[in-house]
């Protein structure tokens, strides 16, 4: 058999990691594969590389596990107490997504997936925070110092086991 494959074209994860705009299309309670309960929200990529394509995330519903959901409903614009909100006001709303690796289980490959859920108004790309062109030397030496502080954000993990 010959193989006939243009190597530096295909993707070696699926998904693109940083920040994208996307849509959300619909919420559905299911279970984990530990037999817990979550929500799976379903997501259409509105920038980036990946636009057009679904992506899902998956806040888990044990009392011990919320954060997560609260991270979910927090970006969709939800604050306070909800009580019997239905999730289908939640669709179309669109809040930016962070995709990245999380670490690989021993034997396996990582997971390219959902991060993080921030508010629509989030910037796409960090760095983007308001920069003024006009800025002089001194205003440029002190966001410097800023940018190195903000490597320690960077170290976000998931705590929440689905």
């Amino acid at each position: 058999m010959k193989l006939t494959y243009n190597l530096d074209e295909i993707k070696t994860q699926a998904y693109d990691t940083g920040r994208v705009r996307a849509k959300l299309k619909s919420v559905k309670k299911q279970q984990s594969r530990a037999k817990n309960p979550m929500l799976v929200f379903k997501w259409r990529i509105l920038t980036g590389d990946d636009k057009g394509r679904d992506i899902s995330s998956y806040p888990s519903l044990l009392e011990s596990s919320l954060g997560n959901l609260k991270e979910h409903l927090e970006a969709l614009g939800l604050k306070g107490k909800i009580k019997g909100k239905s999730t289908d006001a939640l669709l179309g709303r669109v809040c930016v997504l962070v995709i990245g690796e999380s670490p690989a289980e021993e034997g396996k490959r990582p997971f390219v997936g959902i991060l993080q859920v921030l508010p629509k108004s989030s910037p796409l790309n960090p760095s983007d925070d308001d920069d003024d062109e006009d800025d002089d030397e001194e205003d440029d030496e002190e966001e410097e110092d800023e940018d190195e502080d903000d490597d320690d954000d960077e170290d976000y993990e998931d705590d929440d086991d689905d």
